[in-house]
């Protein structure tokens, strides 16, 4: 018997690749399984909160993250944000764990968003598996397919990478006093911050509600998705065979 993955791939795409609502989507962060929507939550909290304090606030508001290893996921991001910090006033409080750990939280539950429509199609591997093994025509349906969800994959991995390089740009030029005028968006181009493939991708930024650091001079606000049509170009999808 064919299966029928290429008939409800055709039929209801959505069903299989439209994002996950956060809260059917769970993550550990610091050895807690929480929801992203907790996850969320979680960020939010922190992010009203006046004090430097991880735990407090959390545990206020009855977040299962109160109780998490907060430091150990803020640590990769912690020397980043204390370059940055410690650029303002001396003897001002530095949440550094704090900023690390919001920082962390959101790259955890936008990977765990972006990876979860495929997560949840995967129960239906093992059926296809098996019918290639039996069908040639069936296997070239489902190369095509593959092709496509490929495609789609690369094109997510380079939008994900591209806001990535904006928000870590967006860090490291926080607390510098220079006038930047740069027209493309920041982490890309003419940006002191551009790095890599980045710094090839010389359209200026379209206008977006993304904000840019407070020393540029025009302080308009860009959209995230400003360079990536250019990036496509500088990165293709292909298939090595």
């Amino acid at each position: 018997m064919r299966s029928q993955l290429p008939v409800l791939l055709a039929e209801k795409p959505a069903e299989f690749f439209s994002p996950v609502a956060a809260d059917e989507v769970f993550l550990t962060v610091g050895g807690i399984l929480v929801s992203a929507s907790r996850v969320t939550e979680a960020h939010e909290i922190l992010q009203e909160s006046s004090v430097t304090m991880v735990r407090p606030p959390l545990v206020y508001y009855g977040n299962p993250l109160a109780f998490c290893d907060y430091r150990a996921e803020a640590e990769p991001y912690c020397e980043k944000f204390r370059a940055s910090l410690m650029l303002h006033d001396q003897d001002a409080a530095r949440p550094v764990v704090k900023y690390a750990f919001m920082h962390a939280l959101t790259v955890r539950t936008q990977a765990a968003m972006r990876s979860a429509p495929l997560v949840r199609a995967m129960p239906l591997v093992a059926e296809a598996y098996e019918a290639m093994s039996r069908d040639f025509t069936y296997v070239t349906a489902m190369s095509k397919m593959a092709t496509g969800i490929l495609s789609k994959q690369h094109a997510w991995r380079l939008r994900s990478e591209l806001h990535q390089a904006q928000n870590d740009a967006m860090i490291e030029c926080a607390g510098h006093t220079f006038a930047c005028d740069s027209l493309s968006a920041c982490g890309t181009g003419s940006c002191r911050f551009a790095h890599g493939v980045f710094a090839d991708i010389t359209v200026p930024a379209a206008p977006g509600k993304i904000l840019r650091p407070v020393n540029h001079v025009t302080g308009k606000m860009f959209a995230p998705d400003s360079g990536l049509a250019d990036l496509e170009k500088l990165m293709p999808f292909s298939i090595v065979t």
